[in-house]
């Protein structure tokens, strides 16, 4: 599986990401033109000491339209968009991906998930990222596990699918043997200290996930 870290913000977690395999690094893109010199600032001083991930930027509703009056100083792969933005044209150019993200937690019910996955466009990849608590992702995944419906929205998807797991749920793993996804997403975070931070809960789940 991809290994997928969204909200990366400095260079402590870029680095320790990078050295566990991931995949991409997503950085997210700015609200406001007058905050982008300084976005691609930092996000290239970060890239100047990590090598091996692709880049993402993890646009919102309204601020993927400043993009394509931007150069970047580095290569990037692909853009996360939201499910709800309204792309009336390929802004992002023909060469990039585009990258669909789904708010996981706001399709309670696997009927409501059923629509907002059929109105998403078959040949693009999906994000199912999540912004509620642990307690209510293992929950969701209990009734997940529990259910031949939800294993048949999966099975049939017919499009690569990225799950956001939070560090400290107690049923990725038992959800990611019953599915096959095309990757996981991990979330970075703050820095307590500057340079400094605990990876215990990440390598211990990294490490559960490289012996599945």
């Amino acid at each position: 599986m991809k290994l997928m870290i969204l909200n990366v913000n400095n260079l402590t977690d870029a680095r320790y990401y990078a050295a566990r395999g991931a995949d991409y690094l997503a950085f997210k893109f700015p609200n406001a033109m007058d905050e982008a010199p300084a976005f691609l600032k930092k996000v290239e001083s970060i890239l100047e000491w990590v090598e091996g991930v692709k880049i993402l930027l993890h646009c919102n509703g309204s601020n993927y339209k400043l993009i394509e009056t931007l150069e970047f100083p580095f290569n990037i792969e692909g853009y996360i968009v939201p499910n709800t933005a309204q792309l009336t044209k390929n802004i992002f150019g023909t060469e990039k991906k585009l990258i669909i993200e789904i708010v996981f937690n706001r399709c309670p019910t696997i009927e409501t998930f059923n629509k907002t996955l059929a109105e998403t466009k078959v040949n693009f990849p999906v994000l199912l990222t999540w912004e509620s608590n642990v307690k209510a992702f293992d929950a969701l995944c209990s009734e997940i596990l529990s259910s031949t419906d939800w294993k048949k929205t999966f099975d049939n998807a017919n499009r690569d699918i990225f799950l956001q797991l939070p560090i400290a749920a107690e049923n990725s793993l038992s959800l990611l043997k019953y599915f096959t996804f095309q990757g996981i997403i991990l979330s970075a975070s703050e820095e307590t200290i500057v340079g400094e931070k605990n990876y215990d809960a990440e390598d211990d789940l990294l490490d559960a996930l490289e012996v599945m």
